[in-house]
């Protein structure tokens, strides 16, 4: 069994609900799929009305897959380049470099590793708290 959040829009606030549901281990695509069949039917067993959509490149639905933080742009850049290098440590960062490399390349970067603990991130200028974890 494995524990993970599911973000909802309740009276205009993002809140989140932890579910348990049956996580199926492996790198396959296959396998991921299941896991979040299995959170999905989690989701629906707590409220009968939910309508989950994963929101990633694993999604069993097209519009998930657009909207994962791999696919979605803003100003020309992946939601995943803005939020890695928007990212600040005890002993470095924001890296604005790895807004040009891959997604994939960004988010495996060693500085986001050997920096130091995670203190804010930084974007346009503009500085943002930890907490909320929903604030960026």
């Amino acid at each position: 069994m494995a524990k993970r959040p599911a973000f909802f829009v309740h009276q205009g606030k993002v809140v989140s609900e932890i579910y348990s549901f049956e996580w199926y281990s492996g790198f396959a695509v296959s396998q991921k799929q299941k896991s979040i069949k299995s959170l999905h039917n989690a989701i629906r067993k707590a409220d009968v009305n939910a309508k989950p959509l994963e929101i990633s490149t694993k999604s069993l639905e097209n519009i998930g897959i657009k909207l994962s933080a791999f696919n979605l742009q803003i100003d020309n850049y992946t939601l995943e380049n803005i939020f890695q290098s928007a990212k600040v440590f005890e002993n470095g960062g924001p890296y604005l470099d790895l807004l040009d490399l891959s997604p994939k390349e960004a988010k495996r970067d060693e500085r986001l590793h050997n920096s130091g603990s995670l203190k804010a991130f930084r974007y346009q200028n503009e500085d943002f708290p930890l907490i909320p974890k929903t604030v960026f």
